[in-house]
């Protein structure tokens, strides 16, 4: 990928993430907020799952270029809200299990782009321009 493209994607992977799991952590509080609400914390959490994915999916369905922020979104806030909510309280350390791989992935991703294969995308375009010129120029004289 080019090094524009590879940040792009970090960046959309980055809100969609963050923002899915901030919006299931929401959910997971407010599922357990008060003893009325850990009744029904199955019905709070499937709300808020259910209102999340049809946000992103409109967003989606609007905003070509949402895909991969779409994506992470949806995964972030079905780990958040489905894995590991039985029980009387809330496992936070659930979040970290998800963010610390997320985020080490993130990082060899965009250091191998950097560092290894760096491209800047649009050099071979440039060269092409160049030649295209230098061949004007010349028949020009």
């Amino acid at each position: 990928r080019t090094l524009g493209a590879q940040v792009d994607g970090a960046i959309m992977t980055i809100v969609g993430t963050v923002t899915g799991l901030g919006w299931g952590a929401f959910g997971l509080w407010l599922s357990t907020v008060t003893s009325t609400a850990r009744l029904d914390y199955g019905a709070i959490l499937a709300i808020f799952l259910f209102v999340w994915v049809f946000a992103i999916a409109c967003i989606r369905s609007y905003y070509i270029r949402t895909y991969q922020l779409v994506i992470c979104a949806g995964i972030s806030i079905s780990y958040t809200c489905l894995a590991d909510v039985a029980g009387p309280s809330v496992s936070w350390y659930k979040l970290l299990n998800y963010l610390i791989p997320w985020a080490l992935g993130q990082a060899i991703a965009l250091g191998i782009c950097v560092l290894v294969v760096p491209d800047a995308g649009a050099r071979p375009l440039a060269v092409a321009l160049h030649q295209a010129f230098a061949v004007m120029l010349v028949s020009r004289k």
